[in-house]
């Protein structure tokens, strides 16, 4: 083939002739058009024409165009290989043509979409923070050139990532944000459709169905069958799962009715497993095998694909309640093997996630000093030239008069130059506020002078739906009117734009109205929040803003990163302040290192469960305990609880440690029934895990499993973030036998509206309740108080942190169900526990006195 095209080339012919046989014309740009138009439907023939177009690339005039062809012809060989499933070979290609254009073509189009492929191809290949860094830098290029429709692209992978770190509510966002920054039918539909599956995740069925009838109205309007069936299979699959099988066999239906008896191709088996799904869930098992079996018809079970997954779970439930006890066996190994993938891409991706909130900050300031930096570059060159030019024009005598004049023109015109650099250097060009190089040097300088200040970074949200929405003018008056209203609290010492949307603040740290510090930097930072809260008039328009704060105490310039840092922590706890915490992130490859040694302790048995035995204040006996993970690492000895397991929740590997607690806990109950002991056990579950439906199910089935009562306790301040899905998840646990303890109960927002719509057993009194219990006659009236309104409820309660067993007695007249604390009890290993229970079953309780007397 390659000879003759050459041949054709040198002949001037018009013509050469592919593998195929096709005629194909050899000029380059309908080389490249032609590989476009097939990349989506054949993109096998898109990379063979891509591949003459990278021949035909030599064409072009100047290095640098013939540079930009070659990698132009490149990236479309990559985007084919992508598509055929050769990652790694794409990869290399793309690589190949990122090293063309650099220097030459960086904040190109061309530049950025390979910057996309190559997140894309990392992605793929599970290096989720090459991903994130790629489809960030593309951004940046598509915003600066004013590419609506590429944004639009990147968004929605950036969203699918949070989506596989099964962050649905951030990657919700993201399609939204996609969805209304170009309107194509195609990206809405996308968009929508992932909208949908991220909903169908969170457990929201009204979202996810209103998601998926716009994405199907779509596809509908772009007159594509495949789109529509795709869509549909979606469809029926959530009604199936939430058990509207009737519409889920309508939507499979018409699926099916598209295509009219044609063959539907390699997605119809998808559609032959949701109405196994349906089938299965009326009872019809010879319809469900015969549905699961078209579904799996020439697929090696050990090599299916994340699309598979529900269908193995599915097709373990037909063949076990079939008898086909060998084939339930295979699906369950290959359902566990690809819910392991799931769960290691999750702990990954939010790994990455995790180093990209350092990224995301260090890159917003790295960007503003390089662009000071050039800025003080040019005004030092600016005065270096000035003073020359001053100089020399001193030295000429009085008979060149005339250029002694000139050199006064040209020193006044250095003069305005430099008064224009100070100006760029100094001040926001956009809204004429003061920039981040001005706040950093009124920071410098309270140093200088040993004053204490601190820094508030405020972020409007939805900052880019804004600006799109309002346009660059508007959204620029906005952010001026925001700071002129801001700049009016006292405590607001210095104002300054840190980047489009977010404003940095300086106050004075001193003490102010007897306030500890840290209360200080948060009551002015509510305060300014607040302020935001009143309605803008912009354009004859009234809009209401909302803003999130995070604060820090100034140390140096690291401290603006970690305002950001500090940003990103208020809206993972799902508030809109936080004090900036260096524990809680740390290093990220020191965090990563820690999480797999975590991992590898949990396999090979490094990681412990030990029990805190709980009192029964009513019969005076230690009736129950609380399992606490327990980790001594080999390299760092002992690491607290407060180490490892905030850094398991946001890197995703709670879920493992949780479901090996679980199941730790059930074999301890086992062994201590043995020994002739019937006590139940309390298990922490992270709030993270909560709007996990996969977690929920295995954790239910776990429980329903123990020989003994399970109590899951949940902490009060993840139920408030998501307190409907927290009933449906606790509703589930409730059905498989699982008590609910509502844990650290006080900290938090402590509502009753929550209280009475969760199927909770008992209310954990917070440690902070009995702190002073002893001195304080408010204290002791909050915590009868909260008794009795438990027992109102139909709780019990179980008050922490007992570290005086004198005040036993007064709990006891309160009508306290149980009490736990170091004064009763301190952790202990299963054997101590089990000793624990055979000396009381020897010896009576002794902590109570008379206790067992009371009814």
């Amino acid at each position: 083939m390659a000879r003759r095209f050459i041949a054709a080339i040198l002949l001037g012919g018009a013509l050469v002739t592919s593998a195929a046989g096709e005629a194909q014309t050899t000029d380059y740009e309908s080389a490249i058009e032609s590989a476009r138009s097939d990349m989506m439907g054949n993109p096998g023939q898109a990379l063979e024409t891509a591949q003459i177009a990278a021949q035909l690339a030599e064409e072009g005039d100047a290095p640098g165009e013939i540079d930009a062809r070659r990698a132009t012809a490149l990236w479309l060989q990559a985007e084919a290989l992508t598509r055929l499933g050769r990652s790694s070979e794409a990869g290399i290609l793309v690589e190949s043509a990122i090293e063309l254009l650099h220097g030459t073509a960086a904040t190109s189009k061309l530049y950025a979409d390979l910057l996309v492929a190559q997140g894309r191809i990392a992605k793929d290949l599970g290096d989720f923070q090459t991903a994130l860094i790629s489809f960030q830098e593309a951004y940046e290029i598509y915003l600066e050139i004013g590419e609506m429709r590429a944004q639009s692209i990147v968004l929605q992978s950036i969203g699918s990532i949070h989506s596989s770190g099964k962050q649905y509510e951030t990657a919700v966002r993201y399609f939204s944000d996609a969805s209304e920054r170009f309107e194509d039918p195609a990206l809405e539909l996308a968009a929508s459709n992932n909208q949908a599956n991220a909903y169908r995740q969170m457990g929201r069925y009204d979202d996810a169905l209103s998601a998926f009838e716009r994405a199907l109205e779509l596809a509908r309007s772009m007159e594509s069958r495949m789109l529509q069936a795709r869509i549909l299979n979606n469809l029926a699959a959530l009604h199936a799962e939430f058990g509207y099988l009737d519409a889920a066999d309508d939507a499979i239906g018409q699926a099916f009715a598209l295509y009219e008896g044609e063959e539907l191709g390699e997605w119809a088996r998808f559609l032959h497993g949701v109405r196994a799904q349906v089938s299965f869930g009326r009872g019809n098992l010879d319809a469900a095998r015969e549905h699961i079996e078209q579904t799996f018809d020439g697929v090696a079970l050990n090599e299916t694909t994340p699309a598979f997954t529900d269908f193995h779970e599915t097709a373990a439930q037909i063949y076990e309640a079939l008898g086909a006890f060998e084939t339930a066996n295979d699906h369950l190994r290959a359902f566990k093997r690809l819910d392991d993938d799931a769960r290691d891409i999750a702990a990954s991706v939010n790994t990455a996630l995790l180093a990209a909130q350092f990224e995301f900050a260090e890159n917003e300031l790295q960007i503003e000093q390089l662009r000071g930096e050039s800025l003080e570059h040019d005004l030092a060159l600016t005065q270096a030239r000035a003073r020359t030019r001053v100089a020399i024009a001193a030295s000429v005598t009085s008979a060149v008069l005339l250029l002694l004049i000139l050199g006064a023109l040209r020193y006044r015109a250095s003069r305005q130059r430099q008064r224009f650099l100070a100006e760029a250097l100094y001040v926001d060009a956009a809204t004429g506020l003061p920039s981040r190089n001005a706040l950093e040097r009124r920071f410098e300088k309270a140093v200088e002078e040993d004053r204490e200040v601190a820094l508030i970074m405020l972020s409007i949200d939805r900052t880019m739906r804004l600006a799109g929405a309002l346009g660059g003018a508007n959204f620029t008056k906005l952010s001026s009117d925001l700071a002129k209203r801001l700049k009016e609290d006292p405590a607001v010492e210095f104002l300054a734009i840190m980047s489009p949307g977010v404003l940095g603040v300086m106050i004075d740290y001193a003490p102010q109205d007897s306030l500890l510090d840290e209360d200080l930097m948060e009551v002015v930072a509510k305060r300014l929040l607040e302020r935001i809260k009143a309605p803008f008039e912009v354009d004859e328009i009234e809009i209401d803003l909302t803003a999130t704060a995070g604060a820090v105490l100034y140390t140096g310039p690291d401290s603006f990163k970690q305002g950001f840092v500090a940003i990103q922590q208020a809206q993972d706890s799902h508030s809109n302040f936080a004090l900036y915490d260096g524990q809680r992130f740390g290093d990220p490859a020191t965090n990563l290192a820690l999480m797999s040694r975590m991992m590898k302790a949990i396999k090979a048995g490094g990681m412990e469960l030990h029990y805190q035995p709980k009192l029964n204040l009513r019969t005076g006996r230690f009736e129950a305990a609380e399992a606490l993970a327990r980790w001594t690492d080999p390299e760092q000895g002992p690491i607290p609880p407060t180490a490892f397991i905030p850094l398991a929740e946001e890197t995703g590997r709670i879920r493992e440690l949780t479901e090996w607690a679980l199941e730790r806990v059930a074999r301890d109950q086992l062994a201590l029934q043995k020994a002739g002991h019937t006590v139940t056990l309390s298990v922490n579950i992270s709030g993270a895990l909560l709007c996990d439906p996969e977690f929920a199910s295995h954790a239910g089935r776990i429980a329903a499993q123990a020989p003994g009562q399970l109590i899951f306790e949940v902490t009060e301040t993840s139920l408030v973030q998501d307190t409907k899905r927290a009933a449906q998840t606790m509703n589930q646990w409730a059905r498989a036998g699982v008590q609910m303890s509502i844990d650290d109960y006080g900290v938090g927002h402590s509502s009753l509206a929550y209280l009475k719509s969760l199927p909770a057993h008992e209310l954990k009194l917070d440690r902070a309740f009995i702190t002073d219990f002893e001195t304080s006659q408010r204290d002791r009236l909050v915590v009868r108080s909260t008794i009795d309104m438990a027992h109102n409820l139909g709780l019990q309660t179980t008050i922490e942190g007992v570290e005086n067993a004198d005040i036993l007695p007064a709990l006891q007249a309160m009508s306290a169900d149980w009490a736990q604390g170091f004064a009763l009890a301190r952790p202990m290993r299963l054997l101590e526990l089990v000793a624990l229970f055979q000396r009381q079953a020897e010896d009576g309780p002794t902590l109570v006195k008379g206790a067992a007397s009371r009814s």
